[in-house]
Protein backbone atom coordinates (compact mmCIF):
# COMPACT_ATOMS: atom_id res chain seq x y z
CA UNK A 1 0.00 0.00 0.00
CA UNK A 2 2.84 2.36 1.16
CA UNK A 3 4.56 1.81 -2.18
CA UNK A 4 1.56 2.04 -4.04
CA UNK A 5 1.16 5.87 -2.69
CA UNK A 6 4.35 6.88 -2.94
CA UNK A 7 4.18 5.66 -7.22
CA UNK A 8 0.64 7.63 -7.22
CA UNK A 9 2.75 10.67 -5.75
CA UNK A 10 5.24 11.09 -8.29
CA UNK A 11 2.91 10.79 -10.65
CA UNK A 12 1.17 13.69 -9.45
CA UNK A 13 4.57 15.63 -9.41
CA UNK A 14 4.69 14.76 -12.70
CA UNK A 15 1.79 16.09 -13.89
CA UNK A 16 2.02 19.75 -11.75
CA UNK A 17 5.79 20.05 -12.91
CA UNK A 18 4.41 19.26 -16.48
CA UNK A 19 2.01 22.20 -16.22
CA UNK A 20 4.17 24.41 -14.47
CA UNK A 21 6.64 23.93 -17.16
CA UNK A 22 4.90 24.79 -19.98
CA UNK A 23 2.91 28.18 -18.05
CA UNK A 24 4.58 31.28 -19.21
CA UNK A 25 7.94 30.00 -20.79
CA UNK A 26 8.36 32.85 -22.51
CA UNK A 27 7.78 35.57 -19.67
CA UNK A 28 11.09 33.61 -17.73
CA UNK A 29 13.61 35.70 -18.07
CA UNK A 30 14.40 37.25 -14.48
CA UNK A 31 17.43 35.79 -12.23
CA UNK A 32 14.24 34.99 -10.04
CA UNK A 33 11.95 33.92 -12.18
CA UNK A 34 15.04 31.22 -13.27
CA UNK A 35 15.20 30.02 -9.54
CA UNK A 36 11.46 29.46 -9.11
CA UNK A 37 10.88 27.55 -12.65
CA UNK A 38 14.15 25.55 -11.69
CA UNK A 39 12.64 24.44 -8.01
CA UNK A 40 9.21 23.48 -10.49
CA UNK A 41 11.46 21.66 -12.92
CA UNK A 42 13.71 19.93 -9.97
CA UNK A 43 10.91 19.25 -7.44
CA UNK A 44 8.31 19.13 -9.22
CA UNK A 45 6.87 22.41 -7.13
CA UNK A 46 5.16 20.15 -4.57
CA UNK A 47 7.18 19.66 -1.84
CA UNK A 48 9.11 21.16 1.45
CA UNK A 49 12.68 19.92 0.01
CA UNK A 50 13.95 22.75 -1.96
CA UNK A 51 14.65 24.98 1.71
CA UNK A 52 16.33 21.73 2.49
CA UNK A 53 18.75 21.33 0.01
CA UNK A 54 19.04 23.78 -2.56
CA UNK A 55 20.38 27.35 -1.30
CA UNK A 56 20.41 30.60 -3.81
CA UNK A 57 23.61 30.73 -4.16
CA UNK A 58 23.98 27.20 -5.65
CA UNK A 59 21.10 27.48 -7.89
CA UNK A 60 22.44 30.94 -9.62
CA UNK A 61 26.17 29.01 -9.81
CA UNK A 62 24.03 26.26 -11.87
CA UNK A 63 21.77 28.16 -13.62
CA UNK A 64 24.47 30.71 -14.71
CA UNK A 65 26.81 27.64 -15.90
CA UNK A 66 24.04 25.88 -18.45
CA UNK A 67 22.69 29.44 -19.62
CA UNK A 68 26.59 30.20 -21.07
CA UNK A 69 26.67 26.45 -21.98
CA UNK A 70 24.11 26.86 -23.75
CA UNK A 71 24.81 30.40 -25.42
CA UNK A 72 28.58 28.76 -26.59
CA UNK A 73 26.85 25.10 -27.46
CA UNK A 74 23.61 26.80 -29.25
CA UNK A 75 24.79 30.41 -30.67
CA UNK A 76 21.61 31.68 -29.18
CA UNK A 77 22.97 34.89 -28.30
CA UNK A 78 23.06 36.93 -31.25
CA UNK A 79 24.82 40.50 -31.21
CA UNK A 80 26.10 43.26 -34.12
CA UNK A 81 28.72 45.39 -33.55
CA UNK A 82 29.62 48.80 -36.05
CA UNK A 83 33.31 49.16 -36.86
CA UNK A 84 34.13 52.80 -37.82
CA UNK A 85 37.65 52.59 -40.25
CA UNK A 86 40.36 54.90 -40.07
CA UNK A 87 42.18 54.56 -43.49
CA UNK A 88 45.83 52.49 -43.68
CA UNK A 89 44.64 51.34 -40.14
CA UNK A 90 43.60 47.45 -40.15
CA UNK A 91 43.61 45.92 -36.60
CA UNK A 92 40.19 46.52 -34.41
CA UNK A 93 39.41 45.86 -30.98
CA UNK A 94 36.30 43.25 -30.85
CA UNK A 95 33.68 43.24 -27.88
CA UNK A 96 34.63 41.32 -24.81
CA UNK A 97 31.76 39.28 -24.96
CA UNK A 98 31.77 37.55 -28.66
CA UNK A 99 32.05 34.41 -28.74
CA UNK A 100 32.64 33.38 -32.57
CA UNK A 101 31.06 34.43 -35.99
CA UNK A 102 30.23 30.88 -37.15
CA UNK A 103 30.76 30.66 -40.79
CA UNK A 104 27.76 29.20 -43.01
CA UNK A 105 24.74 30.41 -40.66
CA UNK A 106 22.63 32.77 -42.02
CA UNK A 107 22.45 34.71 -38.71
CA UNK A 108 26.22 35.67 -38.51
CA UNK A 109 29.06 37.49 -40.63
CA UNK A 110 30.76 40.37 -41.46
CA UNK A 111 29.73 43.13 -43.85
CA UNK A 112 31.17 46.56 -44.94
CA UNK A 113 29.54 49.68 -46.05
CA UNK A 114 31.05 52.28 -48.05
CA UNK A 115 30.43 55.66 -46.70
CA UNK A 116 29.71 57.42 -50.05
CA UNK A 117 27.37 54.63 -51.41
CA UNK A 118 25.98 53.64 -48.03
CA UNK A 119 25.46 49.81 -49.56
CA UNK A 120 26.35 47.20 -47.05
CA UNK A 121 27.95 43.94 -48.37
CA UNK A 122 29.38 40.85 -47.15
CA UNK A 123 32.78 40.43 -47.17
CA UNK A 124 34.90 37.38 -47.08
CA UNK A 125 37.25 35.59 -44.13
CA UNK A 126 40.47 34.68 -44.63
CA UNK A 127 43.14 32.92 -42.80
CA UNK A 128 46.02 34.47 -40.89
CA UNK A 129 48.54 33.56 -43.78
CA UNK A 130 46.65 35.38 -46.44
CA UNK A 131 46.88 38.38 -44.83
CA UNK A 132 47.72 41.21 -47.24
CA UNK A 133 48.28 39.07 -50.21
CA UNK A 134 45.63 40.84 -52.23
CA UNK A 135 47.00 44.22 -50.96
CA UNK A 136 46.02 46.13 -47.69
CA UNK A 137 45.50 49.33 -49.31
CA UNK A 138 44.05 48.91 -53.18
CA UNK A 139 42.19 50.73 -55.55
CA UNK A 140 41.23 54.21 -54.16
CA UNK A 141 37.86 54.19 -51.93
CA UNK A 142 37.64 50.21 -52.60
CA UNK A 143 35.73 49.17 -49.38
CA UNK A 144 37.13 46.37 -46.82
CA UNK A 145 36.45 43.07 -48.70
CA UNK A 146 38.49 40.92 -46.35
CA UNK A 147 38.71 39.78 -42.71
CA UNK A 148 40.12 37.87 -40.15
CA UNK A 149 39.97 37.30 -36.38
CA UNK A 150 42.47 36.56 -34.24
CA UNK A 151 42.00 36.46 -30.32
CA UNK A 152 40.43 39.83 -29.56
CA UNK A 153 40.91 41.54 -32.47
CA UNK A 154 39.60 41.62 -36.24
CA UNK A 155 41.75 42.80 -39.06
CA UNK A 156 40.06 44.03 -42.25
CA UNK A 157 41.57 44.64 -45.45
CA UNK A 158 41.66 46.81 -48.13
CA UNK A 159 40.99 50.20 -45.20
CA UNK A 160 41.55 52.66 -47.56
CA UNK A 161 38.67 55.81 -46.45
CA UNK A 162 37.97 57.29 -42.86
CA UNK A 163 34.11 55.78 -41.83
CA UNK A 164 33.74 53.10 -43.81
CA UNK A 165 31.95 50.61 -41.25
CA UNK A 166 32.26 47.08 -41.30
CA UNK A 167 29.27 45.19 -39.14
CA UNK A 168 30.10 41.77 -37.41
CA UNK A 169 27.12 39.66 -36.30
CA UNK A 170 28.02 37.51 -33.97
CA UNK A 171 27.53 35.42 -31.09
CA UNK A 172 27.87 36.08 -27.93
CA UNK A 173 28.39 34.64 -24.09
CA UNK A 174 25.30 34.71 -21.81
CA UNK A 175 25.46 37.44 -19.38
CA UNK A 176 26.53 36.31 -16.16
CA UNK A 177 23.58 37.04 -13.78
CA UNK A 178 24.01 38.31 -10.14
CA UNK A 179 20.95 39.60 -8.60
CA UNK A 180 17.50 38.50 -8.88
CA UNK A 181 16.64 41.53 -11.10
CA UNK A 182 19.14 40.28 -13.59
CA UNK A 183 17.48 39.57 -17.06
CA UNK A 184 19.00 37.06 -19.19
CA UNK A 185 20.06 37.71 -22.97
CA UNK A 186 19.77 34.06 -23.96
CA UNK A 187 17.73 33.53 -26.47
CA UNK A 188 13.71 32.65 -24.74
CA UNK A 189 12.85 29.51 -26.93
CA UNK A 190 16.57 27.92 -24.81
CA UNK A 191 15.69 28.93 -21.63
CA UNK A 192 13.30 26.23 -20.47
CA UNK A 193 16.25 23.56 -22.04
CA UNK A 194 18.84 25.50 -19.73
CA UNK A 195 16.90 25.32 -16.60
CA UNK A 196 16.57 21.49 -17.16
CA UNK A 197 20.39 21.14 -17.32
CA UNK A 198 20.99 23.12 -14.68
CA UNK A 199 18.36 20.26 -12.49
CA UNK A 200 19.84 17.36 -14.18
CA UNK A 201 22.89 18.33 -12.73
CA UNK A 202 21.67 19.17 -9.22
CA UNK A 203 19.73 16.45 -9.05
CA UNK A 204 22.89 13.94 -10.61
CA UNK A 205 25.29 15.74 -8.41
CA UNK A 206 23.93 15.63 -4.51
CA UNK A 207 23.70 13.68 -1.84
CA UNK A 208 20.34 12.47 -1.21
CA UNK A 209 20.27 10.22 1.94
CA UNK A 210 16.63 9.32 2.45
CA UNK A 211 15.09 10.78 -0.70
CA UNK A 212 16.99 8.76 -2.68
CA UNK A 213 14.27 7.24 -4.68
CA UNK A 214 12.54 10.78 -5.39
CA UNK A 215 15.13 11.92 -6.57
CA UNK A 216 16.20 9.45 -9.05
CA UNK A 217 12.20 9.19 -10.14
CA UNK A 218 12.92 13.32 -10.41
CA UNK A 219 15.98 13.05 -12.69
CA UNK A 220 14.14 10.39 -14.60
CA UNK A 221 11.45 13.06 -15.88
CA UNK A 222 13.93 15.82 -16.06
CA UNK A 223 16.13 13.63 -18.59
CA UNK A 224 12.76 12.88 -20.28
CA UNK A 225 12.03 16.37 -20.98
CA UNK A 226 15.70 17.09 -21.60
CA UNK A 227 15.24 14.93 -24.81
CA UNK A 228 11.68 16.73 -25.62
CA UNK A 229 13.37 19.76 -25.65
CA UNK A 230 16.42 19.04 -27.64
CA UNK A 231 14.00 17.41 -29.87
CA UNK A 232 11.83 20.26 -30.25
CA UNK A 233 14.93 22.70 -30.78
CA UNK A 234 16.46 20.23 -33.32
CA UNK A 235 19.42 19.49 -31.04
CA UNK A 236 21.64 16.85 -31.45
CA UNK A 237 23.72 14.82 -29.28
CA UNK A 238 27.56 15.30 -29.54
CA UNK A 239 29.23 11.65 -29.45
CA UNK A 240 31.97 11.61 -26.94
CA UNK A 241 34.37 11.32 -28.99
CA UNK A 242 33.45 14.60 -30.84
CA UNK A 243 33.49 16.05 -27.17
CA UNK A 244 37.04 14.88 -26.45
CA UNK A 245 37.95 16.09 -30.04
CA UNK A 246 36.84 19.56 -29.51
Amino acid sequence: MKKIIIIIFVLLLAVLSSAGDIAGQDNVTLLSELINQFYIETFGGFCSLPSAFADTTTVEYLLNSSLLDVSTDQYCVERDTSIYTTADTFWYDLPSDLYDVPAGLSNFGVTSTGSASGIERSISLIAVDQIGLKGQIAVANEIPARYCIRKNQIYIEPVNNDSDVVKIYYAAYANNLDTLTDTTNVDKQYIRYAILKSAEKFLRTRNWGNYQSFATERLGLVRDNIVREETRLGITRKSLMEKTVQ
